[in-house]
């Protein structure tokens, strides 16, 4: 869980790299910049 972890920047595109994913959390975070194109993570069910 990433969230509440006062992240701040572009959310990495690599992050879509990691296709078993099913969850990923990053409220609570200052990121800015687009968001990555999940659609290659199959699992994922919350974001």
């Amino acid at each position: 869980m990433l969230s509440g972890k006062n992240i701040t920047g572009d959310i990495p595109s690599d992050i879509t790299k990691l296709t078993g994913l099913v969850e990923i959390w990053l409220d609570g975070n200052m990121l800015t910049g687009p968001i990555p194109d999940f659609t290659g993570c199959m699992y994922l069910k919350i974001m």
